[in-house]
């Protein structure tokens, strides 16, 4: 039988508390500045949690908690409550969630044809899941960890975005017959954090044997080559040549670098700083009286029709390693073997995002 889905008897429709604060000043030269804070807590939000799983059977070296075991192929058998079931996700609720926001925005009218806005925000949302999908046990699924499945350990979520930048800017150009707009925005922002994952090939990837190998993360070893620390398959050149470039990959991505010695946690890495820019030019036409015709082209992600090395928006790859088989000891000796490409690429720019588009529309109006 498919995996069922139950609701808690104490499952609550979310509810949140928010406050904020603002405050406008007029500064010299005509420039209005905003400053506006804002702090929201969840009373009650929700949680898929997998009822199915027996309980945790151990610990791996690194501290992994494990609800299951594994063959030596690196399979994972998950101790469940009922076999006829691989999962019973059960939607309940809790109240840990929380963010904040600090704006900062300057505004000024240079003249009745130019005005322009100059914004800041910072930014911190930490939650429990990520609820992001409408079928429940995707959204279990999706929760990256390494300890209990039940624990409500706050984290990075995955709508947190530290930093945004914004810049807008409209002018008229100047005559009165036929009216011409020009108007210009650009976003920058924090790039998506992820979490580096084992790769999910041939039912392996299931790190912690909990039913799924789409939420383990890796653990990150001081030193590549210290065979306790993570083993590599293949020949003993190949070996090397894996540890020599997990070592360098490890050095130069600030997140891995930072945590060695340890499970990555949650949501800990982040794809680069993302640039979005649209540019608008509205004409008049003649129409009419009475009658407004006018023609509009926007130009989305216009830095990439500037240039093709620009407005790239990079994805991550999160399946780092490749799990492929298990060392033949018992637990909490036993490791998994992974495989580690040199020519890993960690982004790639396939999204439609990344490419510029142009719009062409005409507006009647009577």
């Amino acid at each position: 039988m498919g995996p069922v889905n139950l609701l808690d008897r104490r499952l609550a429709f979310p509810r949140a508390v928010r406050a904020s604060l603002g405050y406008d000043r007029r500064l010299p030269w005509e420039v209005v500045a905003t400053l506006e804070g804002v702090y929201t807590r969840m009373l009650r939000d929700v949680l898929f949690i997998n009822q199915n799983l027996s309980g945790p059977v151990g610990t791996d070296r690194h501290g992994r908690v494990l609800y299951g075991r594994f063959d030596l192929r690196g399979v994972a058998a998950t101790d469940l409550v009922s076999n006829r079931f691989p999962q019973v996700i059960d939607l309940a609720s809790h109240s840990r969630n929380h963010s904040y926001e600090l704006v900062a925005q300057l505004e000024k009218r240079f003249s009745d044809r130019l005005q322009g806005t100059l914004g800041y925000a910072y930014s911190r949302v930490r939650d429990v899941q990520t609820p992001l999908n409408p079928i429940a046990i995707n959204n279990w699924r999706g929760r990256a960890l390494s300890g209990r499945h039940d624990a409500l350990e706050v984290g990075i979520s995955e709508f947190d975005q530290p930093h945004r930048v914004i810049i807008a800017a409209s002018y008229a150009l100047p005559w009165s017959r036929w009216k011409t707009d020009l108007s210009f925005y650009y976003v920058g922002g924090s790039g998506a954090p992820f979490t580096y994952t084992a790769a999910r090939i041939s039912n392996r990837g299931d790190l912690n044997a909990d039913g799924t190998n789409l939420n383990d993360p890796i653990y990150v070893p001081w030193n590549a080559a210290d065979t306790a620390e993570i083993r590599f398959a293949g020949s003993p050149d190949t070996i090397l040549s894996q540890q020599v470039a997990f070592d360098a990959f490890i050095d130069l991505t600030p997140c891995l670098r930072r945590q060695r010695g340890r499970i990555a946690e949650r949501n800990s890495c982040r794809s680069p700083w993302v640039h979005t820019t649209a540019l608008a030019v509205r004409q008049a036409l003649p129409a009419p009286r009475g009658h407004v015709l006018s023609l509009e082209i926007q130009v989305f992600n216009l830095l990439n029709l500037l240039s093709q090395g620009w407005g790239l928006v990079r994805t991550p790859d999160t399946a780092l390693l490749s799990h492929v088989g298990q060392t033949a000891e018992t637990l909490p000796e036993a490791q998994p073997i992974f495989r580690f490409d040199p020519a890993f690429r960690p982004y790639n720019t396939d999204s439609p995002e990344s490419y510029y588009q142009i719009q062409l529309a005409a507006r009647y109006s009577f």
